[in-house]
C-alpha cells in the first residue's frame, strides 16, 4: 500500500511537471474570419509556436473566454521550434461587435490527471452580421426604375467596376491615388452604370419598446438583412434607411456588406421616425421592429 501510494504520489508530481513543460512558452496568434454570423457558428484559426529547442509540447487545446464554443482547435503534438495552425469554431449569440479578449491554452498531458492552462491576453474584435431572413414582404411604389433585365456596367454610378490605365481625356477626379502610389503610374478607378433598378428598404424602429419589442426588433433586423440580400442579387441599387440614419444607393457584394455592418451595429431611437425621408412613389420596403 506504501508502494502504490509513492507510484501515485510521483505519478501526480511527474504529471505536474511535464504538463507545466508543454505549456511553458508557447506562443499564440489569432486569426480572425472575414465574417460571421449571429446565431450560426464560425472559425476561428490559431498559430501556435513552440520556440523551445528540443522539448515538444502534447495535447494542446484553445479555449476564448466569453464566447460560446462549437468545437476547440486541438494540437496532438507541436515540435520544438515548429509553428501549427489549429481551427476552432464558435457561435455568436447575436449581432454586433463580439469582442475576443484571452485565449486560454489547455493540456491535461501526460495521464490525464489534472489540467493546466495559461492565459494570453490577445484582443480582437469581429462585426457579427445579423442572419437574413427571407420574407415574402413585397416593395412599394416604383419598382421597375431601370431594366430589371440590365447587368452591371461601367457608367455614372456609386460602387466600383474596376480599375484600368489612366489615359488622356479622363477626368483627374477618378483617378484611385492609393492604388496609382502603388503602381508607380496613374490607374483609374471606374463605377458601375446608374442603370439598375432601385429600391430602399426601410427599418422603421419609431414605436420599439426596449425590453419588451427585443425579439421584434431582431426579426425586424434579420428580415431587413434578408430582405437587402435578395434584392441585390437581382441587380438591385438598394439604400438602407433607419431611424438612425441612411446608407446611400449601392450595389453589388461589398454594398451587401456594408447594409450587413450597419445592421449589425444599428441600435434603435425610440419615438425617431425613419419613413418620413421616402420620397413620393419610391419603390421601398418597411420593416417594422416593434410588436403590434
Amino acid at each position: 500500500m506504501y508502494l502504490v501510494l509513492a507510484m501515485m504520489l510521483a505519478a501526480m508530481v511527474v504529471s505536474g511537471i511535464l504538463s507545466e513543460n508543454a505549456l511553458r512558452s508557447i506562443q499564440i496568434e489569432r486569426r480572425m474570419p472575414p465574417e460571421a454570423w449571429a446565431k450560426r457558428s464560425f472559425p476561428v484559426q490559431y498559430v501556435l509556436m513552440n520556440p523551445k529547442r528540443i522539448l515538444p509540447s502534447y495535447s494542446l487545446r484553445v479555449q476564448e473566454k466569453g464566447v460560446r464554443s462549437a468545437g476547440e482547435a486541438f494540437v496532438l503534438k507541436l515540435a520544438a521550434g515548429e509553428r501549427r495552425t489549429a481551427e476552432g469554431n464558435f457561435i455568436a449569440e447575436r449581432r454586433g461587435p463580439l469582442k475576443f479578449t484571452e485565449a486560454r491554452i489547455l493540456t491535461q498531458f501526460p495521464f490525464g490527471l489534472f489540467e493546466k492552462t495559461k492565459l494570453v491576453d490577445i484582443s480582437d474584435q469581429l462585426i457579427v452580421f445579423p442572419s437574413p431572413v427571407y420574407s415574402d414582404v413585397e416593395a412599394k411604389g416604383n419598382v421597375e426604375r431601370g431594366s430589371e433585365e440590365s447587368g452591371i456596367s461601367r457608367g455614372e454610378g456609386v460602387s466600383l467596376f474596376g480599375l484600368r490605365d489612366y489615359r488622356d481625356g479622363d477626368n483627374p477626379r477618378r483617378i484611385h491615388w492609393k492604388v496609382s502610389a502603388r503602381a508607380g503610374k496613374l490607374i483609374l478607378k471606374e463605377t458601375e452604370s446608374m442603370d439598375l433598378p432601385m429600391i430602399t428598404v426601410v427599418l422603421d424602429t419609431a414605436g420599439y419598446r426596449p425590453g419588451r419589442d427585443d425579439d421584434a426588433l431582431e426579426e425586424a433586423v434579420s428580415i431587413c438583412a434578408g430582405i437587402a440580400e435578395g434584392y441585390i442579387k437581382k441587380g438591385y441599387m438598394v439604400r438602407l434607411i433607419t431611424n438612425g440614419g441612411e446608407l446611400p444607393y449601392g450595389a453589388g457584394l461589398a454594398h451587401l456588406r456594408a447594409i450587413l455592418t450597419a445592421l449589425a451595429l444599428f441600435e434603435p431611437k425610440p419615438g425617431a421616425y425613419a419613413t418620413s425621408v421616402l420620397r413620393h412613389g419610391e419603390a421601398h420596403v418597411v420593416v417594422e421592429g416593434w410588436k403590434n
